[in-house]
Formats: C-alpha cells, structure tokens, sequence
C-alpha cells in the first residue's frame, strides 16, 4: 500500500491523515508488542534461535 495522498474525484480525502495516525498507533502498538516478545524470547531461547539461523 503506497503511502501517496488519497484523492476521491480530484479532491484530497479528509480521513486521510485520521487514518495515518491510526496506522502509525497500531503500528506502534505492534511495535511494542514485537519488543515483548523479543524480550520474552531472549529470556527463553537465544540458543535455540542461533541454531535455526
């Protein structure tokens, strides 16, 4: 999904920068959630994840 301006009939879609601030919390959000996990991961099992790579 480019991240170009939408237009509807030539004119920019006022939702537009609504739905890119939403975007960016839910990404945040799963941004967050990600580091969770990587430190709940690195607790677990750094070794076993150095051996599958």
């Amino acid at each position: 999904m480019p991240m170009t301006k939408s237009t509807l009939k030539g004119k920019p879609v006022a939702f537009s920068a609504r739905r890119r601030a939403a975007i960016l919390a839910y990404s945040q959000s799963f941004a967050v959630m990600d580091s969770i996990l990587a430190d709940r991961l690195s607790i677990q099992g750094v070794d076993r994840l150095m051996t599958l790579n």
